[in-house]
């Protein structure tokens, strides 16, 4: 990483007009000769890796013979270009008021120099496909808040949440840049009907000039970001876990993502996070759901919220406990130094895993993780080479049972499928219905939507369903469900709602998932009826089956 510190121009930003008040005005005086000035300017800024900055203003006004620039830090010049140097960051208002015989003319540009101790006024966005010159809406000790400019304005419940969230993961995690004299905010962009979807970066990270960011697009319009609730919250909470997991205590990298993959860190991070912030009803609707996920990873049906998150959490110290797994991670795993910062040497695997969980917990959990994931002689082996080989992390006990529900049974291929609307290509095509049954998540099926799509499910004989199983498609996660019912008949005519979902997201690809519900009574007929989309005019899904349970 190079030691730096990022700036961005605001060109675009902000062109004063003329107003009533005589504030932030455009002075222009005509003695009624069209040869007064029109004053104008454009400004690069130098390759500078660090403050001081170099600007070049570049004078473009028409009909003028003299000048004067305000450079909006108390430094003024008289030349018609001048090359300018800034000691220190912030938000800059500078002026040029141009000059002639018959008058003068003034003109203002908003220019953001990262480096100070304000936060740049607008933001172009510069990684990946984003291009967005964002504005910011709010900005605090902890926060700056960005909108495109299709976020409706009248959206302000992102202020205070992003400013307690971001407090709270600071006081549980500690500091997230300013050990090495970076801006330890968080970064918050919010889109309109853009980049669906999210992604974060940390402060270690040049790709977002070194800050803390979580960058978040959402469908709907004036509608998009409204409402203080579902998605808008638990994905933005999401990201940040992301933040946590890839730059906590001064190193960069996940030695875990290989085991945790995308998603189940993050589940037990939203959870805590809303509880954190007093956000019961928000914590408990994240209990509820993630006590029902599950995944293929490491084994199938690895239930990682249920089985392995929530146990340790509950027993061993709540938030204390995730923290000091990052803690023990920055003080022995394998790092080198890059610059002002660590990095970690590799990933680890499944025994490291067990043991610097443990002594997170302060206890051997060994046993709950036989319990959760299975056990195999090759992790016996990694689990005895990281003690040895970090002896320094100690713990006692045996670690907890933990009881497992009967097991459940997928009986998806008892029955007759069918689906409301076929992929153009038939059921068999390369993303028809038949791809929904073939146990691959690497495949998927596709479809226009209408509100009320249905997944169909005709048994041989009646049976009493309790869960069924999504898992998303590869593709946008515009095109996941987000509301939906899963209904009961015997005759195929009347339906019984045995379970309703509203607002839901999947936030990794190919991510599967179980939704239980209390049933003891047997039907032959199933379906789920999709309401809603996340945005999109066409639906996926890679799998999708009915379970009962022993």
């Amino acid at each position: 990483m190079k030691k730096q510190v990022w700036y961005t121009a605001l060109a675009t930003l902000s062109i004063i007009t003329a107003t009533a008040t005589g504030c932030n005005k455009k002075e222009a005086v005509d003695s009624g000769s069209q040869k007064a000035p029109t004053a104008d300017f454009n400004f690069t800024i130098g390759a500078n890796t660090a403050l001081p900055v170099s600007v070049q203003f570049t004078n473009t006004s028409k009909n003028a013979t003299s000048y004067s620039w305000d450079f909006g830090d108390g430094t003024t010049a008289t030349t018609a270009d001048v090359q300018h140097t800034y000691k220190a960051g912030g938000s800059l208002k500078v002026k040029l008021i141009a000059y002639n015989n018959f008058g003068k003319d003034s003109m203002m540009k908003e220019l953001g120099i990262a480096g100070g101790e304000e936060s740049p006024v607008a933001w172009q966005e510069h990684w990946g496909e984003h291009a967005q010159l964002v504005k910011r809406m709010y900005v605090s000790n902890n926060v700056a808040v960005y909108y495109d400019d299709d976020v409706n304005r009248v959206v302000t419940w992102p202020f205070d949440f992003f400013d307690n969230v971001w407090s709270y993961t600071k006081r549980v995690y500690g500091d997230f840049g300013k050990n090495i004299s970076k801006d330890d905010r968080l970064y918050v962009i919010l889109h309109t009907d853009k980049y669906y979807g999210g992604h974060p970066a940390g402060y270690v990270d040049d790709s977002h000039d070194y800050r803390n960011v979580i960058d978040l697009g959402a469908s709907g319009g004036k509608n998009a970001w409204v409402d203080k609730a579902g998605w808008n919250i638990g994905a933005s909470v999401h990201e940040i876990g992301h933040i946590v997991e890839g730059c906590s205590y001064g190193v960069k990298e996940s030695p875990a993502f290989d085991i945790w993959g995308d998603s189940k860190w993050a589940e037990i991070f939203v959870y805590d996070v809303f509880k954190g912030v007093g956000l019961t009803t928000e914590a408990a609707s994240t209990y509820d759901e993630c006590m029902n996920i599950s995944d293929t990873y490491p084994t199938a049906g690895s239930q990682w919220f249920r089985d392995w998150f929530y146990p340790i959490y509950s027993k061993y110290g709540e938030s204390k406990a995730l923290a000091k797994f990052f803690q023990l991670l920055s003080q022995y795993f394998p790092k080198s130094k890059f610059d002002a910062v660590y990095l970690y040497d590799r990933r680890m695997n499944m025994g490291e895993f067990i043991h610097f969980y443990s002594g997170a917990a302060g206890t051997n959990l060994q046993p709950l993780a036989a319990k959760a994931f299975g056990w195999n002689s090759d992790w016996t082996t990694q689990l005895n080479n990281a003690r040895s080989a970090y002896a320094s992390i100690t713990y006692s006990g045996s670690g907890d049972a933990l009881v497992i529900p009967g097991a459940d049974v997928n009986i998806t291929t008892s029955s007759t499928f069918t689906v409301s609307q076929e992929n153009a290509g038939g059921a068999t095509a390369s993303e028809g219905s038949n791809q929904l049954l073939d146990n691959n998540a690497d495949t998927k099926f596709s479809a226009g939507f209408t509100s009320g799509f249905t997944f169909n499910f005709q048994l041989k004989s009646a049976a009493a369903v309790n869960s069924y199983t999504l898992t998303s498609g590869d593709g946008d996660s515009s095109n996941d469900p987000k509301t939906w019912t899963f209904e009961a008949s015997n005759n195929g005519n009347s339906w019984t709602k045995l379970d309703e979902q509203t607002t839901q997201w999947f936030p990794g690809r190919k991510q599967f998932r179980r939704f239980r519900f209390s049933n003891t009574n047997t039907y032959q007929y199933y379906r789920l009826v999709v309401n809603s989309t996340r945005g999109s005019s066409n639906i996926q899904l890679s799998e999708t089956g009915i379970w009962k349970t022993n």
